[in-house]
């Protein structure tokens, strides 16, 4: 598997599957026609696979070009947005990075009581899922999520993250142990940095060939457990409000091995970080990140 592509050569494979030739992606990016093919031909390279025909002047994509082109016009559509927000957004206004889950259950709790009170008036939260470890400076405040070993050095851990099985209490009434959910739907995140397989060894249980659902988000492997489609592994303080509010139950807390990852960490813009309301919010959040561990 390709763990990392240069984003230069993915950005000049978007404007080459955009404007169809390898001359119009240099006219588009500055290059030259010669250095626009060489980018597509390393990065071809990396992939093992062809991203585009060649036909005379023109290019046209392959079915695995095309989906790769889909994924990444995305991503870069989305990273000029973000910009150009940023580009936008007054210096009075504390912007805030994390992803949607973290946002929804620690970054809004923290801001509310300083909305009451008015000490934070202007925040503007920007959210993706995970956080890109090449945007995360252009905000005032970032939340990231990764290994600690994987951990940018102007960061900060934010306590850990207490990973154990949730679902829906019609599933629950028939979980009584670690076994119990080796026959079991379980639903996995893709992203999670703790797996099923993590859990399952913790725990000394072997499990059986299951049924998966699988999603690429955090946010929905909680909605699937929240639909009754099975088990998720969940760290306890990303799925606090459907805990407390009994929506969804951890059966096996305290009577199974849960595994702790300090996987959340924070950062602070130094030269706004002295910005009050920048303090008070980044504070807040580490407060209740920290308090809602358990």
């Amino acid at each position: 598997m390709v763990r990392r592509l240069n984003l230069n050569a993915l950005e000049t494979f978007a404007a080459a599957g955009r404007t169809g030739s390898f001359k119009g992606a240099a006219e588009v990016l500055f290059l030259s026609p010669s250095a626009v093919s060489q980018s597509i031909k390393r990065l071809e390279s990396e992939l093992g696979y062809a991203l585009f025909v060649r036909k005379n002047q023109a290019v046209e994509l392959t079915d695995q070009g095309e989906l790769l082109f889909q994924t990444v016009s995305l991503a870069f559509d989305s990273i000029h947005e973000r910009l150009d927000a940023l580009a936008a957004t007054p210096m009075s206004t504390v912007t805030v990075y994390s992803s949607p889950t973290f946002a929804s259950q620690i970054v809004h709790p923290a801001m509310s009581d300083l909305m009451a009170d008015g000490s934070l008036t202007d925040v503007r939260v920007i959210i993706a899922d995970p956080p890109d470890l090449k945007l995360y400076r252009q905000f005032d405040i970032a939340v990231l999520y990764g290994d600690a070993r994987h951990r940018p050095a102007d960061v900060r851990p934010i306590g850990v993250d207490v990973f154990t099985p949730v679902c829906s209490p019609e599933i629950a009434a028939s979980i009584r142990s670690a076994g119990d959910l080796a026959e079991r739907p379980l639903i996995v995140s893709e992203r999670h940095q703790v797996s099923w397989s993590d859990w399952f060894t913790a725990n000394g249980v072997t499990p059986a060939r299951s049924h998966a659902v699988r999603v690429a988000h955090a946010y929905q492997a909680t909605q699937a457990a929240l639909d009754g489609l099975g088990v998720s592994l969940e760290s306890r303080r990303l799925a606090r409000e459907e805990l407390s509010s009994g929506r969804l139950v951890a059966p096996l807390f305290g009577s199974s091995v849960s595994i702790e990852r300090p996987l959340h960490s924070i950062w602070v813009l130094p030269e706004r970080g002295g910005r009050p309301q920048v303090s008070l919010l980044a504070d807040a959040i580490e407060r209740v990140a920290v308090s809602a561990i358990r």
